[in-house]
């Protein structure tokens, strides 16, 4: 599930930037509320010690400067480190840039807020239990990555 409250409502392209381990390398990312699935940049993809995996379908992705690709490369229960807990996360390889990663809504099972002006992304869990990330920025003119599923060859 993903929440978007306050401000964010107004400004549905609520981002935050910074850095954290995801599968122990120190990653540039970009948490992304309009982003529709969790994405890594290739050339990153290739300090990776785990080996990614083939998806069922082909994900058709527009990208903000309107072009569109496709992608069936996925990289499975990559290992995002906050506050000393492990979030697991699949992460489809995309060229994007400007970014290692960008973290869509898909990424936990978690309520998750962006409170862009504060720079923090904060994870719920069922148990009230929270996580909570402390971005170094934030982009506010970032388009949405719309995906679309295609399940032929």
């Amino acid at each position: 599930m993903f929440c978007l409250e306050g401000e964010e409502a107004e400004n549905p392209t609520a981002t935050v930037s910074g850095t954290l381990l995801i599968n122990h390398l120190y990653t540039h990312v970009l948490f992304d509320s309009r982003a529709t699935h969790s994405f890594l940049n290739p050339i990153f993809a290739k300090k990776f010690a785990s080996k990614p995996d083939e998806m069922d379908v082909q994900l058709y992705v527009t990208t903000p400067l309107g072009s569109t690709d496709y992608t069936d490369i996925i990289f499975k229960n990559c290992a995002i480190k906050l506050e000393g807990r492990v979030l697991p996360a699949d992460l489809v390889q995309l060229d994007i840039q400007g970014w290692d990663v960008i973290l869509g809504m898909n990424l936990t099972k978690h309520k998750v807020t962006i409170d862009r002006e504060r720079k923090l992304v904060t994870f719920s869990a069922l148990k009230g239990e929270r996580i909570t990330f402390k971005g170094s920025g934030h982009q506010l003119s970032i388009p949405t990555i719309y995906v679309m599923q295609h399940s032929g060859y």
